[in-house]
């Protein structure tokens, strides 16, 4: 199901192993390339990206802890925060780049790591 407003919420857990360890959280993807996301980065050097489909939106160092997190794409607004636990982040940055609706989905990169109690949510216009 392809969704132009949404929000995904999940449970990140602690990661295991080593490498890059990066996880993607996707919204509006049509590739790699043509997608919203957020990247967590925990191996090299740590830290969190919001990314539309070409620039980082917004970059914060360090490795985001285990917490519940929720990523949501309303219009032109892309928001990242944590719900309960883990880091305290609540971000929203803005982008014109892509208006089409797109799949939400997840994607890992040497990655270990336990993601938990997906809700995905369609927000009506």
């Amino acid at each position: 199901t392809n969704l132009q407003d949404a929000s995904i919420a999940f449970d990140v857990g602690t990661p295991q192993g080593g490498g890059n360890q990066i996880t993607f959280v996707y919204m509006r993807y049509s590739s790699h390339q043509n997608s919203y996301k957020t990247i967590l980065q925990r191996g090299g050097q740590p830290h969190f990206e919001i990314q539309g489909s070409g620039p980082v939106l917004y970059t914060q160092n360090g490795a985001l802890a285990a917490g519940r997190y929720e990523f949501s794409v309303v219009g032109n607004n892309l928001r990242f925060r944590n719900v309960t636990a883990g880091t305290p982040i609540d971000v929203t940055v803005f982008d014109f780049t892509l208006s089409a609706p797109g799949r939400a989905g997840f994607g890992a990169n040497e990655e270990t790591i336990a993601i938990d109690n997906v809700v995905l949510t369609n927000i009506a216009p």
